[in-house]
Protein backbone atom coordinates (compact mmCIF):
# COMPACT_ATOMS: atom_id res chain seq x y z
CA UNK A 1 0.00 0.00 0.00
CA UNK A 2 1.23 3.20 -0.92
CA UNK A 3 1.37 6.25 1.42
CA UNK A 4 1.48 10.11 0.68
CA UNK A 5 3.05 12.13 3.46
CA UNK A 6 2.74 15.73 3.40
CA UNK A 7 3.29 18.57 5.92
CA UNK A 8 0.23 20.71 7.10
CA UNK A 9 1.13 23.59 5.21
CA UNK A 10 1.22 21.51 1.65
CA UNK A 11 -2.32 20.15 2.52
CA UNK A 12 -4.39 23.43 3.41
CA UNK A 13 -2.79 24.90 -0.04
CA UNK A 14 -3.95 21.88 -1.98
CA UNK A 15 -7.61 21.70 -0.09
CA UNK A 16 -7.36 25.90 -0.84
CA UNK A 17 -6.46 25.40 -4.66
CA UNK A 18 -9.44 22.64 -4.61
CA UNK A 19 -11.99 25.14 -2.48
CA UNK A 20 -11.06 28.84 -3.94
CA UNK A 21 -9.66 27.71 -8.14
CA UNK A 22 -7.85 31.36 -8.85
CA UNK A 23 -5.81 32.30 -11.46
CA UNK A 24 -6.62 29.80 -13.93
CA UNK A 25 -7.69 31.37 -17.28
CA UNK A 26 -9.10 34.41 -15.83
CA UNK A 27 -7.69 37.54 -17.35
CA UNK A 28 -8.94 41.37 -17.63
CA UNK A 29 -10.00 43.32 -13.75
CA UNK A 30 -11.34 39.77 -12.41
CA UNK A 31 -7.12 39.43 -12.17
CA UNK A 32 -6.42 43.00 -11.17
CA UNK A 33 -8.78 42.22 -8.47
CA UNK A 34 -6.84 38.89 -7.37
CA UNK A 35 -3.96 40.91 -7.63
CA UNK A 36 -4.95 43.21 -5.36
CA UNK A 37 -6.32 40.98 -2.61
CA UNK A 38 -3.12 38.97 -2.50
CA UNK A 39 -1.05 42.54 -2.20
CA UNK A 40 -3.58 43.74 0.81
CA UNK A 41 -3.78 40.49 2.75
CA UNK A 42 -4.45 41.49 6.06
CA UNK A 43 -6.55 44.68 4.83
CA UNK A 44 -10.11 43.85 4.06
CA UNK A 45 -11.47 47.48 3.66
CA UNK A 46 -8.69 48.56 1.98
CA UNK A 47 -8.63 45.82 -0.93
CA UNK A 48 -12.24 46.15 -1.21
CA UNK A 49 -12.21 49.93 -1.98
CA UNK A 50 -9.25 49.76 -4.16
CA UNK A 51 -10.82 46.61 -6.44
CA UNK A 52 -14.13 48.67 -6.12
CA UNK A 53 -12.85 51.37 -8.31
CA UNK A 54 -11.59 49.56 -10.70
CA UNK A 55 -15.63 48.24 -11.68
CA UNK A 56 -18.55 48.21 -9.20
CA UNK A 57 -19.49 45.31 -7.93
CA UNK A 58 -16.48 43.30 -8.74
CA UNK A 59 -15.38 42.49 -5.10
CA UNK A 60 -18.42 40.10 -5.67
CA UNK A 61 -17.50 37.87 -8.07
CA UNK A 62 -17.14 34.65 -6.81
CA UNK A 63 -13.22 33.74 -7.76
CA UNK A 64 -12.56 37.70 -6.33
CA UNK A 65 -14.45 36.87 -3.00
CA UNK A 66 -12.84 33.55 -2.78
CA UNK A 67 -9.27 35.94 -2.96
CA UNK A 68 -10.08 37.73 -0.42
CA UNK A 69 -11.20 35.25 1.94
CA UNK A 70 -8.22 33.79 1.16
CA UNK A 71 -5.73 36.14 1.61
CA UNK A 72 -7.29 37.02 4.84
CA UNK A 73 -7.54 33.89 6.59
CA UNK A 74 -4.06 33.11 6.45
CA UNK A 75 -3.51 36.51 9.02
CA UNK A 76 -4.86 34.52 11.98
CA UNK A 77 -3.26 35.24 15.10
CA UNK A 78 -1.58 32.04 17.00
CA UNK A 79 0.38 32.01 19.97
CA UNK A 80 4.05 31.77 20.35
CA UNK A 81 6.10 30.53 22.88
CA UNK A 82 9.39 32.74 23.23
CA UNK A 83 12.49 32.22 25.13
CA UNK A 84 15.78 33.92 24.81
CA UNK A 85 17.77 35.89 26.81
CA UNK A 86 18.33 39.69 27.54
CA UNK A 87 21.01 42.28 28.60
CA UNK A 88 20.36 46.29 29.89
CA UNK A 89 21.92 49.37 29.30
CA UNK A 90 24.61 50.10 31.95
CA UNK A 91 24.35 46.37 33.36
CA UNK A 92 26.64 43.81 32.99
CA UNK A 93 24.76 41.09 33.23
CA UNK A 94 22.24 38.95 31.40
CA UNK A 95 18.73 37.37 31.88
CA UNK A 96 17.25 34.49 30.24
CA UNK A 97 13.51 34.99 29.62
CA UNK A 98 10.23 33.74 28.62
CA UNK A 99 6.92 34.69 27.66
CA UNK A 100 3.62 33.10 25.37
CA UNK A 101 2.25 35.90 23.10
CA UNK A 102 0.32 36.32 20.19
CA UNK A 103 0.95 37.42 16.35
CA UNK A 104 0.19 36.52 13.05
CA UNK A 105 3.43 35.16 11.95
CA UNK A 106 6.79 34.55 13.76
CA UNK A 107 8.65 37.70 12.38
CA UNK A 108 5.68 39.27 13.84
CA UNK A 109 5.78 37.92 17.29
CA UNK A 110 9.33 38.59 17.34
CA UNK A 111 8.36 42.51 17.19
CA UNK A 112 5.83 41.98 19.65
CA UNK A 113 8.07 40.58 22.19
CA UNK A 114 10.77 43.22 21.63
CA UNK A 115 8.00 45.70 22.96
CA UNK A 116 6.49 43.40 25.36
CA UNK A 117 10.01 42.99 27.06
CA UNK A 118 10.78 47.42 26.51
CA UNK A 119 7.29 47.70 28.70
CA UNK A 120 7.87 45.21 31.47
CA UNK A 121 11.07 46.87 31.74
CA UNK A 122 9.81 50.41 32.11
CA UNK A 123 7.40 49.54 34.56
CA UNK A 124 10.57 47.31 36.42
CA UNK A 125 8.47 44.24 36.30
CA UNK A 126 11.69 42.63 34.74
CA UNK A 127 15.69 43.24 35.67
CA UNK A 128 17.44 45.27 38.04
CA UNK A 129 16.03 48.03 40.37
CA UNK A 130 18.29 49.97 38.94
CA UNK A 131 20.27 50.42 35.33
CA UNK A 132 18.65 51.54 31.97
CA UNK A 133 16.52 50.14 29.16
CA UNK A 134 16.19 46.54 27.38
CA UNK A 135 19.53 46.90 25.54
CA UNK A 136 20.42 43.80 23.66
CA UNK A 137 17.39 40.68 22.94
CA UNK A 138 18.54 37.43 21.37
CA UNK A 139 16.14 35.11 20.56
CA UNK A 140 16.51 31.44 21.37
CA UNK A 141 13.54 29.48 20.02
CA UNK A 142 9.93 30.92 18.51
CA UNK A 143 7.40 28.58 18.40
CA UNK A 144 4.15 27.93 17.76
CA UNK A 145 2.17 26.58 21.18
CA UNK A 146 -1.56 26.34 22.63
CA UNK A 147 -0.42 27.58 26.38
CA UNK A 148 -2.14 30.29 27.62
CA UNK A 149 -0.68 34.14 27.11
CA UNK A 150 2.19 34.99 29.40
CA UNK A 151 3.91 38.31 30.32
CA UNK A 152 7.95 38.25 30.31
CA UNK A 153 9.36 36.46 32.98
CA UNK A 154 13.10 36.84 33.52
CA UNK A 155 15.44 34.35 35.21
CA UNK A 156 19.18 34.99 36.00
CA UNK A 157 21.30 32.95 33.23
CA UNK A 158 23.58 34.34 30.72
CA UNK A 159 26.77 35.36 31.06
Amino acid sequence: MYKSIKTMTQALGEARAYRDPIDEGITGNIQKAITIAKKLGGNMTGAIKQIEKIARGLSDEPSVRAALRTANEELTEAKWKIEGSLGYKNISSRDDFDMVIDAPTESAAEDKAHDELDKARDKRKIGPGGGGSVEDVEFMTVEKTSKGLSSPKTYRGGA
